[in-house]
């Protein structure tokens, strides 16, 4: 969270994410995802948690596809 200051905190990112379109989360995810140890077809297994957050805070932070198409 320190790395990439979002405007929410967790919490509100919790629930911004919970209440997201799937399908918008998973295609903005995978054009965000620069990190080949992600293996997205297997993630629950592959991932290391917090590898997995920094690439979704990077995606509702600095993304600029997330950006264009979901915040206001």
């Amino acid at each position: 969270m320190v790395k990439y200051q979002p405007e929410y905190d967790q919490e509100s990112l919790s629930l911004m994410l919970h209440n997201l379109n799937p399908a918008v989360g998973i295609n903005n995810f995978v054009e965000v995802n620069s990190d080949p140890k992600l293996d997205l077809q297997n993630l629950l297994e592959s991932a290391n948690p917090p590898d997995v957050l920094e690439n979704v805070l990077f995606m509702v932070t600095l993304s600029n596809k997330w950006l264009s198409e979901v915040a206001p």
